[in-house]
């Protein structure tokens, strides 16, 4: 089987994949590309989004059924519980984060993007909003959070596979726009962090992420 990873270092959509891709030891080619409403592209995504698989010459989107792909497709090495409940506990922290933490597409959560990688200006009343939910988001992660070491448990899963790139991604988001990281409200997160930094497939996506933030950064001076 031949995969292909089509998307940016920056998204976490897209590094959320492509830890799993790494931690399950799965061969892949990595392609940049950026979201597109181009027909041409939009016949391979729906929605003109990244990140997009490639397997054999077939196309599918949304970073949630590559997982579920990923899963079934690989199943040697697992990313989810056997457990049916600590199963549905992982799923349950994916979607918290994804849904309510940060990424759910809403207004405040495009302002603080715009304002953040963009400079757009962003008023007083949209950064309340935005923290207001971000915040509320956090505080049910943290009475999930286990943390032990890993965020659901003593085993790595999809749910560190969201964690570590989308509470990294708010982590700045938050202290750029905001001025103050919102995720230091959550207890043992720090420690989760840096535990998770010396895994290799964390540290070849944070080199990754580094160099893709720097052709973005200089991208940017450019226009």
């Amino acid at each position: 089987t031949m995969l292909k990873l089509y998307g940016f270092s920056i998204s976490p959509n897209h590094n959320k994949v492509k830890l799993a891709l790494l931690e399950k030891g799965i061969e892949f080619e990595e392609v940049m590309q950026s979201p597109s409403q181009e027909e041409s592209f939009l016949k391979r995504s729906a929605m003109g989004k990244i990140p997009l698989m490639e397997v054999d010459g077939q196309f599918f989107a949304e970073s949630s059924a590559m997982l579920d792909y990923l899963e079934n497709a690989f199943p040697a090495a697992p990313l989810l519980p056997a457990d049916p409940y600590e199963r549905a506990k992982c799923r349950e922290m994916m979607q918290i984060i994804e849904l309510y933490v940060s990424g759910a597409g809403t207004a405040a959560d495009a302002e603080l993007i715009n304002a953040a990688f963009f400079g757009a200006p962003i008023s007083e009343d949209a950064k309340n909003a935005a923290e207001k939910t971000i915040q509320r988001g956090l505080n049910a992660v943290a009475r999930l959070a286990k943390f032990a070491p890993f965020i659901m448990g003593s085993k790595f899963t999809q749910a560190d596979c969201v964690a570590f790139p989308r509470l990294g991604f708010v982590a700045l988001l938050t202290a750029k726009v905001l001025g103050k990281d919102l995720t230091a409200s959550i207890p043992g997160l720090a420690e989760y962090m840096k535990y998770m930094s010396d895994r290799p497939a964390v540290q070849k996506l944070i080199a990754d992420q580094q160099k893709a933030m720097e052709i973005f950064m200089a991208g940017q001076k450019k226009t």
